[in-house]
């Protein structure tokens, strides 16, 4: 049953971005990825604003990677979890051996209540952690 997929090369990839320029055209796909970006930027500005979080690199397009400040990995593991608990599904990474959560914006589904209900879901795990923001 392994072999029994498409193999995910470079003409399988363009022919992704052919559906998607099929379905969306040009300038829904373009509207698409400003409204991701929008999104994970929204996002990014509250993380800048809540002084228990860092962001160890700049947001690209629409990932925001962010750690709680001055915690070990466990508790950035414990976090992780808590949002994933909470319904959501964010992965971790690890930048100069330091755990880092990444947000990554891209879905067509995903709306601003979700990134709000993302940021509250971080709020709320952060409080039982490190305590509430100053």
């Amino acid at each position: 049953y392994r072999k029994w997929q498409v193999p995910l090369g470079r003409r399988f990839r363009a022919l992704k971005l052919w559906f998607a320029f099929k379905l969306m055209g040009t300038e829904g796909l373009q509207r698409h990825v400003r409204r991701s970006f929008a999104l994970a930027e929204r996002f990014e500005r509250w993380v800048a604003a809540d002084d228990r979080f860092d962001m160890p690199t700049p947001r690209l397009f629409g990932l925001v990677c962010l750690r709680l400040k001055g915690q070990p990995n466990d508790a950035q593991c414990a976090l992780l979890d808590g949002v994933n608990g909470c319904g959501f599904f964010l992965v971790s990474t690890k930048v100069d051996d330091q755990v880092v959560i990444r947000v990554a914006v891209g879905s067509p589904q995903c709306e601003a209540q979700d990134i709000d209900e993302l940021w509250r879901a971080f709020q709320r795990e952060a409080d039982k952690l490190v305590g509430p923001s100053k």
